[in-house]
């Protein structure tokens, strides 16, 4: 992977998915400087200050869920691929969803994986390993 500590949007309002998430980067070593949006309001407010040329700078990996509160995953996301600075930022979609139209829609908006939040810990613990595949993948490109 191209950076260490590596620069990662989560976009998720339940406490318990965060540690997962948390727990599951650990479990593949993967250092990240993990930023929680809890909305998709404030992810987009993250963005736009990098859009803005602030700080922070455009995640190098967003992992977003799409049940979200105030602005949904899928509204964010459609926002992310028209924005100026961050659009091509790979996207792991973390959710419950096991909707095919949620996947196609998703999908069509140019993400790298969908991954199904399982109901057990060692379910979850396999997005570590999405994480360093989708990232691999993107450094392959640049």
């Amino acid at each position: 992977m191209s950076r260490i500590p590596l620069k990662i949007l989560l976009v998720e309002d339940n406490p318990s998915d965060v540690f997962f998430v948390r727990q599951a980067l650990g479990y593949e070593g993967i250092q990240s400087d993990l930023v929680v949006a809890r909305d998709g309001e404030q992810a987009i407010a993250f963005v736009e200050a990098a859009e803005a040329k602030q700080r922070p700078p455009c995640p190098e990996l967003i992992l977003l869920d799409l049940n979200l509160p105030r602005t949904s995953g899928t509204e964010f996301l459609r926002w992310l691929r028209q924005s100026s600075r961050c659009p091509e930022v790979p996207v792991i979609v973390v959710t419950s969803s096991d909707s095919p139209d949620d996947k196609a829609e998703a999908t069509g908006l140019g993400i790298s994986r969908y991954f199904l939040k399982p109901h057990n810990l060692d379910e979850y613990m396999k997005l570590g390993s999405v994480v360093k595949q989708v990232c691999e993948a993107a450094s392959d490109i640049h």
